[in-house]
């Protein structure tokens, strides 16, 4: 019994650690090189491009530190006046299609969120593992965002 609690107790501190080490998390993006990295860590790389939907927008395509595509992030909108408020009187609604490079081809749709908003959802949701898509964090992440509720929305929009 002595011995359960103490390895309770382990698993208890260990596990608060990983939440302040995720808490304290600190991106850095080199918007020349588009590597994003973690505490000198290269991660991946962010390579920027103009939006089709919207030109003073950007979509992003990740890759590993070689190059190889990883996913994309395209940029959409649509109005919708269920989403007017006064702060948003016109309803705007703006979301990423993530893209996956990866056998099933898998897309999913998230909220709008900042640049570092992105790429730390990338990070934490341990999407790339030693530059390669993790594909239990795919499938987790597919589950989470994959019902493509954004599509829906606006083939229903007012």
């Amino acid at each position: 019994m002595k011995t359960l609690i103490i390895l309770l107790t382990a698993l208890l501190f260990a596990g608060t650690a990983d939440a302040q080490k995720k808490a304290k998390l600190k991106l850095d993006y080199d918007k020349e090189s588009g590597i994003v990295s973690n505490e000198g860590e290269l991660l991946f790389k962010v390579v920027e491009e103009r939006s089709a939907h919207l030109p003073s927008a950007k979509d992003y395509t990740i890759q590993s530190m070689e190059g190889k595509n990883l996913l994309m992030l395209v940029y959409n909108d649509f109005y919708d006046s269920r989403k007017a408020s006064q702060s948003n009187p016109k309803g705007r609604v703006i979301y990423y299609d993530v893209a996956f490079f990866n056998e099933a081809k898998d897309r999913a749709e998230v909220g709008y969120n900042l640049f570092m908003g992105m790429m730390k959802m990338i990070y934490n949701g341990n999407l790339i593992v030693g530059g390669e898509l993790n594909k239990e964090a795919v499938e987790v992440f597919m589950m989470k965002n994959g019902q493509r509720k954004f599509s829906t929305q606006r083939e229903t929009a007012r």
